[in-house]
């Protein structure tokens, strides 16, 4: 016996039927009340179970359900196993929702009724299968859907052949990807799925050639998507299938229908359609605006990402000067030279962007000579790329005609013999000083603490403490009693990438070091330390600093040597080092004899 409400609201109400008591009846009622009592004296569907329970029926009834897209299907296949003698038979379908009442012994409220239909079969061994189709509703818990089919006579007591019920059985329906889609790896997708009577979570497994390939995720909610981030790691290939099955009960699952592809991203490729931009301009004109062009020429449905940087390439001091000399020492001696800002004169925009298959871009630059002096300015623009091709381009500005220099209000600086690091002049020592008015330092070589000979080189770096900015230059002294240094251009610091020791190899006399030349150095230093774990730089020595090439040679000496080399653009001692974190990993353990 199957418990069910009849509820007259639905729209299958009025054709309800009021059966007869008898061994098949069924008991009905309305929402909310007990179950009736009847003539036969069956006062609850407990006494009427039992009873019904204990008739032999002739019919043998298996029920079972399928879902569609928007209806569920209910089959009954039905076999006569004796003889049934009875006329005017009838068969329907119900579909009822269990419902918890507390009014009544337990129930299933009926939801939809398929109508009656003739049964015919009267003969042992007859069979038929009888189907009808429901719409289903938003508003029903799967997991409490029952699906029924009663064969019922409709003669005298209205008794029931047989009855039989199912649930909706656990089901999980793969919708995306099905088939025929092309994923592209490192772009994110959602897997999408529908389930009925499943466990709150479910898991989703990557097959290729129907063989298990990888996770996608090890439990994820049962809520029907999932957001896939496809890794650029996966083989490239057009037999993937997903495959989602119910976490507690792994033989409930569904797999893609048919393959889907998972591809790399269509390669981008960069043209850029300069390889130089110049402008001149005049006292009168004090900007100007030039353009070059990006372009994706890639694949189709690629993207090319791109970032655009430069940097000043203009020299900040010339060569150093080199005079001839014919005296061993001339003490004492001055050297001025003038210092000038060194101005920002490129402006590029945008910066960055993004080109679609055959897009282009279009980059502004913008020149502004304001406080230039005269001259011929330079820069390198970088343009990083997506497409692993760096593309660069050299740009130059030609500034004509006369403006007042632009020098700084103020600066600090540091001059030494290359060969004697550790003796130091400054601003503040005897016969140096700084005359903001004519932009000139002046430094009297003769208050070095030891006499310099003629063909060393003075090395100076200044700095402007408002700006940061930075310059140096190095010279080389000779007998005159008063020298000019090259201009020294004052600009903001560019740090060098660390370098990295090449080679290491000894004579009898002497050892020699070697490195890799770094750009934007300017120069080298060569530390030592006894100690390969001492701190740095305050426990090592300087062996030399404005080295100018990228070796270095010093005597063999008896004790044994740890050795560093950095690389730098503008060196300060009060500074200690510029980029002191990329030095620490170069340090070279070298024994000397």
């Amino acid at each position: 016996m199957i418990p069910l409400v009849w509820d007259v609201d639905d729209s299958w109400g009025n054709a309800r039927y009021w059966w007869y008591p008898g061994d098949g009846y069924v008991p009905f009622n309305v929402i909310g009340g007990n179950i009736l009592d009847v003539p036969s004296s069956f006062s609850s569907f407990e006494n009427a179970y039992y009873t019904t329970a204990a008739t032999i029926s002739p019919l043998e009834m298996t029920v079972s359900t399928e879902l569609l897209r928007n209806q569920l299907l209910v089959t009954a296949d039905i076999l006569v196993t004796e003889t049934v003698t009875s006329t005017n038979n009838k068969l329907f379908f119900v579909i009822s929702l269990f419902v918890e009442d507390a009014s009544a012994d337990y129930v299933n409220k009926v939801v939809a009724y398929s109508g009656e239909r003739n049964f015919n079969l009267t003969q042992i061994g007859q069979a038929v299968q009888e189907q009808h189709t429901f719409n289903l509703s938003p508003s029903w818990d799967y997991a409490d859907i029952h699906a029924i089919a009663v064969v019922q006579s409709w003669s005298g007591t209205k008794d029931i052949l047989q009855a039989g019920q199912c649930q909706i059985p656990p089901e999980i329906t793969v919708t995306s990807p099905n088939g025929g889609e092309n994923w592209i790896m490192n772009t994110t997708h959602d897997i999408t799925w529908t389930s009925v009577n499943t466990s709150d979570n479910v898991k989703i497994d990557l097959f290729m050639d129907d063989a298990f390939y990888a996770s996608i995720v090890s439990s994820t909610h049962d809520d029907g998507t999932y957001n896939w981030q496809i890794p650029g790691t996966y083989e490239e290939s057009t037999h993937y299938k997903v495959k989602i099955s119910d976490i507690n009960d792994p033989s409930t699952f569904d797999q893609s229908d048919d393959y889907f592809g998972i591809s790399p991203p269509p390669e981008p490729e960069i043209y850029v359609n300069v390889s130089e931009v110049s402008s001149l301009l005049n006292p009168y004109e004090i900007d100007d605006t030039q353009s070059f062009e990006i372009t994706n020429i890639g694949d189709p449905g690629s993207s090319l990402t791109y970032e655009i940087s430069w940097e000043y390439t203009t020299v900040r001091s010339a060569e150093r000067s080199n005079f001839e000399h014919s005296v061993v020492r001339g003490t004492p001696h001055e050297v001025a030279g003038e210092i000038r800002n060194y101005e920002s004169w490129l402006e590029i925009n945008p910066l960055s962007g993004d080109c679609l298959y055959n897009e282009t871009d279009t980059i502004d630059l913008i020149f502004d000579s304001t406080e230039l002096n005269s001259g011929t300015y330079t820069a390198l623009i970088t343009i990083s790329n997506n497409a692993d091709t760096d593309r660069y381009i050299d740009v130059t500005l030609e500034v004509t005609g006369d403006r007042d220099a632009n020098h700084p209000d103020d600066v600090t600086f540091q001059a030494w013999i290359t060969t004697r690091p550790t003796e130091i002049l400054n601003e503040n020592s005897y016969g140096c000083d700084y005359y903001p008015e004519i932009g000139y330092i002046l430094i009297q070589c003769g208050t070095f603490a030891t006499q310099w000979i003629a063909g060393d080189t003075l090395h100076v770096e200044v700095i402007d403490p408002m700006t940061g900015h930075t310059g140096w230059n190095e010279f080389v002294l000779t007998s005159v009693s008063f020298e000019y240094m090259d201009t020294i251009y004052l600009a903001p610091e560019i740090i060098p990438d660390s370098p990295q020791i090449t080679s290491v190899y000894t004579s009898e006399t002497d050892i020699y070091l070697n490195w890799n030349i770094v750009d934007g150095a300017t120069s080298y230093s060569v530390y030592s330390c006894s100690d390969p774990y001492g701190l740095f730089p305050d426990d090592w020595i300087i062996e030399e600093t404005g080295i100018m090439s990228n070796s270095w040679n010093d005597q063999l000496t008896g004790s044994r040597k740890y050795f560093v080399v950095t690389a730098h653009n503008c060196w300060f001692l009060k500074k200690k080092i510029f980029g002191i974190l990329f030095f620490l990993r170069n340090i070279l353990r070298m024994m000397k004899k």
